[in-house]
């Protein structure tokens, strides 16, 4: 760790009742000073959720799970957390003085609009108070690969990308910078889960997804005037961010009818996560997310179809939202009546996994927990059956895709049933035609 760069840490101040009052650590030049957080009545803990937050603390980019108490006092420290690392970015000169005074004052902190860390956590933010959680935490991510790299650099290597400032400007942004980071992350990419760990390699999924965001922050620099255009790395004669092909995850319809057919006991979680992949499977390849954020008033008994706008497209104001209708068939209402919320009012939850009380980032937990279970127990209903590829939640999807296409379905049709908002798109999700019809199609050339 680099003295002259300002670190932060949790620690904490025993009081005589054995609890910890929890302080935010700064270090800087082999300076180290504990501050308390500007929060009226104090953050008193249990030793064991000490450590937990600190676990949270010490990993942004993991999403760590917390009981439901200790990501009460999380979400209570997380916007301080958040301001001090923007001022930790920013503050120049740094001094502890002049960082405690601007960290507990009420102000907002002024951010250089061409400073990367900083503008990716900006960028965080508006997600996170937007509840998109999963682009708050792409971003967060993100910024954390790009400060891994720059903290990796030997002091020589440092100066040659970012000469003698501080911190990671928009202008150092090179081809050469940028693929020099690609070909570290293709060794270091993954952060180890512990501070004895070692890192290891990232894939290319993850280089195209980090890049794309850097490049959407520089996109908005050029907007707004912040760097020239002529500084663009991303060009033909650049940096080209990775291109990555999905593996395909369609499954035959024999292979369908087996597992609907497949059988389990009666209310076990297997039984359940076998239902979600059915349902999904046959409403239009519907995932999980969008599922349990179903409510009654989306579903018309009479006419027995339900209707959605994918989650996906519900916040992104360029796209034409969509609307999905599923027609709902036996197996899908036999579903509804063995695992549907009971509670039937117009804005109850279709199934009975959320609620209201629950903000963003809790139905994200929620919903990635179910998620795993089902993704589990279709492992098992999969190697019982002797299925080869592999049964998940992406699985159903791309399956009711890849059927209707091998049913001769036309693709706007198939696009349409997904709700993509461009056939490009659902090309994307269509896997290999069966041998069976393959040869069937061959057999007219003769």
């Amino acid at each position: 760790m680099n003295p002259n760069i300002p670190s932060l840490n949790l620690a904490f101040n025993p009081t005589r009742e054995g609890l910890y009052s929890v302080k935010l650590r700064v270090s800087y030049q082999n300076i180290r000073q504990r501050i308390a957080f500007p929060i009226k009545e104090g953050v008193v803990v249990k030793p064991a959720l000490y450590e937990r937050l600190v676990t949270r603390f010490d990993n942004p980019a993991k999403r760590i799970a917390l009981s439901a108490e200790a990501q009460a006092v999380y979400d209570l420290l997380s916007p301080h957390i958040e301001k001090a690392r923007l001022l930790a970015q920013q503050l120049r000169p740094f001094s502890i003085a002049g960082f405690k005074a601007a960290w507990q004052s009420e102000g907002p902190v002024l951010i250089n609009k061409t400073d990367v860390i900083s503008q990716m956590r900006a960028k965080a933010a508006e997600f996170e108070a937007a509840d998109q959680i999963g682009n708050s935490d792409n971003y967060k991510s993100s910024a954390r690969s790009f400060e891994r790299f720059i903290d990796s650099l030997s002091p020589a290597d440092r100066r040659g990308l970012l000469g003698d400032s501080p911190v990671l400007l928009l202008h150092h942004i090179t081809p050469d910078f940028l693929y020099r980071y690609e070909n570290w992350m293709l060794q270091f990419g993954k952060a180890p889960r512990s501070p004895k760990g070692t890192p290891t390699p990232a894939g290319l999924t993850t280089i195209s997804m980090y890049t794309r965001n850097l490049r959407a922050i520089f996109n908005d620099a050029i907007q707004n005037k912040q760097i020239p255009a002529d500084a663009y790395p991303f060009t033909k004669e650049g940096y080209t961010v990775p291109a990555t092909i999905n593996v395909k995850k369609s499954l035959t319809k024999q292979r369908i009818l087996d597992i609907i057919a497949y059988p389990t006991l009666e209310g076990t979680t297997e039984q359940r996560s076998k239902c979600f992949w059915v349902f999904s499977y046959l409403c239009n390849g519907m995932n999980l997310s969008d599922i349990f954020r179903l409510r009654w008033k989306d579903v018309n008994l009479e006419s027995e179809e339900l209707t959605f706008v994918r989650q996906k497209t519900t916040r992104t104001s360029r796209a034409k939202q969509i609307k999905v209708v599923c027609k709902l068939f036996p197996q899908s209402l036999a579903i509804l009546d063995e695992w549907g919320n009971k509670s039937r009012g117009p804005m109850d939850y279709l199934f009975p996994y959320l609620n209201d009380d629950m903000d963003a980032r809790r139905k994200k937990a929620v919903i990635k927990q179910l998620v795993k279970q089902t993704n589990k127990y279709m492992a098992r209903v999969a190697q019982a059956l002797g299925i080869q590829e592999e049964v998940n939640t992406y699985a159903a999807r791309h399956s009711f895709a890849t059927i209707l296409l091998r049913s001769e379905a036309p693709v706007a049709f198939i696009s349409q049933s997904l709700g993509h908002t461009s056939l490009k798109t659902t090309e994307d999700y269509l896997g290999s035609f069966e041998d069976e019809q393959t040869r069937k199609y061959l057999s007219n050339l003769l």
